[in-house]
């Protein structure tokens, strides 16, 4: 099992499943893409680039305030998968979210999200949206998703110039904490 589930207090009828793939070819991002685009059922996940994801605390950030925000009918988007999409990013503007965190067919890993009921997270149910992932990306999710995956995936300049993040000469750890703290913050602060 290599996926992780989320859950949060507030929320205890919502299981969030989220697992990281790596080994994907470019032209399988651009059927990804292209799919989503169409509005295709099957494809019905957020699919998010690690290029500007530094930390599981801003992923989870992003998870809770769209919970939240589809909980209180308050979403900007008009799905769940782009609402977490928009809720990462530090602008106003939902093209330029899906642009900077969505599918980049450049790189060759992603992270992918289900939001989930939680009567629907049974352990069968959750295997099988792991296999059929595994099938239509036709990826690799061997690696937990995790902060040190996280820190090694990142690209720091794109992450920087994003967010707008100083350069820090800590240990790497605690590097990942400000910058993911910094992140964090301008994501939750934007329109301000």
């Amino acid at each position: 099992m290599t996926y992780k589930t989320f859950t949060f207090p507030q929320f205890p009828e919502v299981t969030v499943f989220a697992s990281y793939y790596s080994g994907i070819s470019s032209e399988t991002l651009k059927t990804v893409k292209s799919e989503l685009v169409s509005g295709n059922k099957e494809y019905d996940y957020c699919f998010v680039s690690t290029t500007h994801l530094i930390s599981l605390e801003q992923l989870c950030c992003s998870l809770h305030r769209s919970i939240q925000n589809r909980e209180l009918q308050r979403m900007k988007a008009k799905t769940i998968n782009t609402e977490i999409l928009y809720n990462l990013s530090p602008t106003n503007n939902i093209n330029e979210a899906l642009k900077r965190f969505g599918v980049d067919e450049t790189r060759s890993d992603i992270i992918v999200l289900k939001v989930l009921q939680a009567a629907d997270a049974t352990k069968s149910a959750l295997e099988t949206i792991d296999s059929d992932l595994r099938s239509l990306l036709g990826g690799d999710s061997t690696r937990n998703i995790s902060d040190s995956t996280l820190r090694e995936t990142v690209d720091l300049k794109k992450l920087f110039k994003l967010f707008k993040i100083q350069a820090v000469n800590d240990d790497a750890a605690d590097a990942q904490l400000r910058y993911s703290n910094d992140a964090i913050a301008a994501s939750l602060l934007r329109g301000c």
